[in-house]
């Protein structure tokens, strides 16, 4: 069977959007991935979102615009900073390499003992424009997000691992070894999932395990996906996690997900774009909320995000061939 292309037309009128209208993270990222540009003003971009401390804050997670570092704005600064190859020309490489070592270093302060884990976000967050799930509670010292541990924590544990040259004190090293296990454990005595977004984050510290690690974990993986992963075609323009929400790349699926529902998904994908030109969110913050107006810039943000991160998906597998444009 013939494999299915966007098509010149549908990446011009994709362009147009991203070019114009996408914020300067995702613009510059979508020029150096697909319209070959350097990947230097990518990375400049990242660092006006990176506080003198080191944290990432200023709304790089679009959901919550706090100016101040926060462990899940900072995951999210890692997370875009690690796309960076470090096959690129040294001097882009030792901005990126400076960037994450002042990242990780912030963190560990940030590191709640009791927890063995972070916390998401602060109580400031409630000062500025969220979503009403980032509200930081008083009763219980901590947003509804929270009550996840992973996230962002295992996907934080991921980037201490695949960076940990950048800290080679020994005390450094023993954090690393030690609350990695615990994420490891934390994860094996689940059985049941409620969080999606938790998942997402301990397949980015998966890539970062050593071979036993990941055998350790795949098994709790694999049945976390089953359990969470919506595969009914007609439920994914709401907020549910997909397939494609799993992976990134062919070759990051080592967990029983299914050709044909990654077909079927890549093809709704596709589907959406060719139909809208872009891919944008189906949630939002709610009309009533303190903040419901500021939903406005938030979701063009979002949609620039998840465009981009479509057209990576498409590309990865095959629907999308730059040599054709």
């Amino acid at each position: 069977m013939v494999r299915r292309q966007l098509t010149a037309a549908v990446f011009s009128r994709v362009s147009e959007f991203m070019l114009t209208q996408a914020r300067d993270i995702e613009r510059h990222r979508f020029q150096w991935e697909f319209l070959n540009h350097s990947p230097h003003n990518y990375v400049e971009s990242l660092a006006k979102y990176q506080n003198a401390d080191g944290g990432f804050a200023y709304g790089i997670e679009s959901d919550f615009h706090l100016p101040l570092s926060t462990p899940m704005a900072t995951s999210v600064g890692l997370r875009y900073l690690h796309a960076v190859p470090n096959t690129l020309k040294p001097e882009i490489v030792a901005i990126k390499h400076l960037m994450i070592e002042n990242a990780l270093h912030w963190l560990i302060p940030s590191f709640d003992i009791d927890r063995r884990g972070w916390p998401a976000v602060r109580s400031e967050v409630n000062d500025y424009p969220h979503a009403p799930w980032w509200n930081w509670d008083p009763a219980t010292k901590q947003t509804v997000i929270d009550n996840s541990w992973g996230n962002p924590s295992a996907e934080l544990m991921g980037y201490y691992i695949q960076y940990r040259e950048l800290l080679p004190e020994k005390q450094y090293q023993d954090f690393i070894d030690a609350t990695t296990d615990y994420a490891l454990r934390q994860l094996e005595g689940k059985t049941e999932f409620h969080s999606e977004h938790e998942i997402y984050c301990y397949l980015r510290l998966f890539k970062a395990l050593s071979q036993n690690q990941q055998n350790r974990i795949r098994p709790r993986l694999t049945a976390a996906i089953r359990q969470l992963m919506v595969v009914d075609p007609a439920q994914w323009g709401k907020y549910v996690p997909m397939p494609l929400h799993f992976l990134q790349h062919p070759s990051d699926n080592q967990f029983e997900i299914s050709k044909d529902i990654l077909d079927k998904n890549l093809d709704y994908q596709l589907d959406r774009l060719e139909s809208d030109a872009l891919i944008s969110p189906s949630w939002d913050w709610g009309e009533d909320g303190e903040y419901g107006s500021f939903w406005d810039t938030a979701k063009v943000h979002w949609t620039g995000v998840l465009t981009l991160r479509a057209l990576q998906v498409l590309r990865n597998f095959g629907y999308l061939n730059l040599s054709d444009f």
